[in-house]
């Protein structure tokens, strides 16, 4: 996460997505503690879920520590 908060800063990156499946729940817990919100499910796959986060690397980097 840290490298992607770099890369976001480096590049004006506004927003970082990811997408995980919905029975992987240290995977959703982590994306949550680091700000994610759920957006909906991946369209082409029921059990994929869709997260996002504003690119804000000072504010990632602070609550990752």
């Amino acid at each position: 996460m840290n490298k992607l908060a770099d890369f976001s800063l480096k590049n004006n990156v506004q927003w970082i997505y990811t997408t995980m499946s919905s029975k992987d729940k240290r995977a959703i817990g982590f994306y949550k503690k680091c700000g994610f919100k759920k957006i909906g499910k991946y369209p082409s796959y029921q059990n994929l879920i869709l997260y996002r986060i504003r690119a804000k690397p000072d504010w990632i980097k602070r609550n990752i520590s």
